[in-house]
């Protein structure tokens, strides 16, 4: 067996592990419906109401996968606690904090989805309609920085860097020069 045989052979492997299955789902909730409200707002712009639709489809399905999501990051928070608390036991506090911490929030992708889809069956033609519209513009916003918040966070548990340095390693405006 070569290598790339090799390599594809453990992508998909690990595509059925919930530890990397979890990893998968996780930019849906900025770039998918970032790519969704994006879509929505120009279609609102130029008038198309299939676009319209698409980027409301988009939005709530990406929402929705908060479901999966966090069925994934259950089932593999056992085996990363186990491995985090051999020599790193505050990452595994954290990932668990963290879970519970979406558990509480999914709420918000749940409303999100609720709201994109009523103005998907409402359309944009009457006061509802219209309300459902901005509803969905300001919940998908929302959901956007609330995912960008818990990624950066998260990321804060594997990526040491992004912690703030100690004081004697501050960039000041001289070392920027």
């Amino acid at each position: 067996m070569n290598q790339s045989e090799q390599l594809l052979r453990e992508f998909f492997t690990a595509l059925g592990s919930p530890e990397y299955g979890y990893l998968m789902l996780e930019p849906m909730f900025i770039y998918g419906i970032g790519l969704g409200l994006i879509i929505f707002l120009f279609a609102l712009i130029v008038k198309e109401p299939k676009s319209q639709m698409l980027g409301l489809i988009l939005i709530a399905g990406c929402a929705m996968m908060i479901g999966p999501y966090l069925n994934r990051r259950g089932a593999a928070e056992a085996r990363i606690v186990q491995v985090y608390q051999i020599d790193q036991p505050d990452r595994a506090e954290g990932f668990i904090a963290k879970t519970k911490n979406r558990r509480n929030a999914k709420w918000l992708y749940y409303l999100t989805a609720a709201v994109a889809i009523g103005a998907l069956l409402v359309g944009g033609k009457n006061k509802v309609g219209t309300g459902l519209t901005i509803a969905t513009i300001l919940l998908a916003v929302g959901t956007i920085f609330f995912s960008s918040v818990f990624h950066y966070n998260e990321a804060k548990l594997y990526h040491p860097n992004l912690r703030a340095p100690p004081a004697s390693m501050q960039y000041s405006s001289d070392t920027l020069r």
